[in-house]
């Protein structure tokens, strides 16, 4: 169970992912050693959601003030948000060491997904042939994460899915899509885990001399 961060501030947010729901799934900091939860709260979920540019402000504060008026309502959409990162992480983690998704993310992906506001569905037309339109299904209260929900599917089902990549240093957990022209990106943020990484070839080869 990750660690709640009860600060929530822009100040607490890193996108160093590259593609929003690889920045949404880094939002658990530290996941394989001493996991904090950067999303702790309805209100650090809409405050990163602002600061990812997912919603405006004025967005923002509307949602603030209906979970305020109906708290149900911010317990259900942090519980799909923190359902949808897991399974975003589980999924795009494995995609990252080449590996096919577990069953069980993509089935908690498209629950998520089911939440959106519109279907498509395919009807007769007056000449007598079939027509597909996407076609409202009414308000979600999932609204805020369902961009994330839907960029995080496009991006697996993408041929460049092989461009996420996982931070090379054994211990962290940041997910990054490689933009680099050569493809061969190995750190997460260079300025951490880079120079982590360079500090400790350096000492070891010191050490061996």
């Amino acid at each position: 169970m990750p660690r709640r961060d009860s600060g929530g501030n822009a100040a607490t947010f890193e996108f160093f992912g590259n593609h929003p729901a690889l920045d949404f799934v880094n939002t658990v900091h530290g996941r394989l050693r001493t996991p904090v939860d950067r999303l702790a709260t309805v209100d650090a979920l809409l405050s990163w959601l602002v600061a990812a540019g997912q919603l405006d402000r004025a967005q923002a504060t509307e949602w603030h003030q209906r979970c305020r008026v109906e708290p149900e309502i911010g317990m259900r959409l942090l519980g799909e948000a923190h359902t949808l990162r897991d399974a975003l992480w589980n999924a795009l983690s494995a995609a990252a060491a080449g590996a096919p998704p577990p069953a069980e993310a993509l089935e908690a992906l498209n629950r998520v997904l089911a939440h959106d506001t519109h279907a498509w569905r395919v009807s007769s037309t007056d000449d007598g042939g079939l027509a597909v339109q996407l076609v409202p299904t009414g308000e979600s209260l999932m609204r805020p994460i369902m961009d994330l929900a839907e960029m995080g599917a496009e991006l697996l089902c993408s041929l460049s899915l092989h461009r996420v990549r996982k931070c090379a240093r054994q211990d962290c957990s940041g997910l990054f899509y490689d933009t680099s022209k050569a493809g061969r990106r190995q750190w997460c943020r260079m300025e951490t885990c880079g120079n982590r990484a360079k500090a400790s070839r350096h000492y070891h080869r010191r050490a061996h001399r």
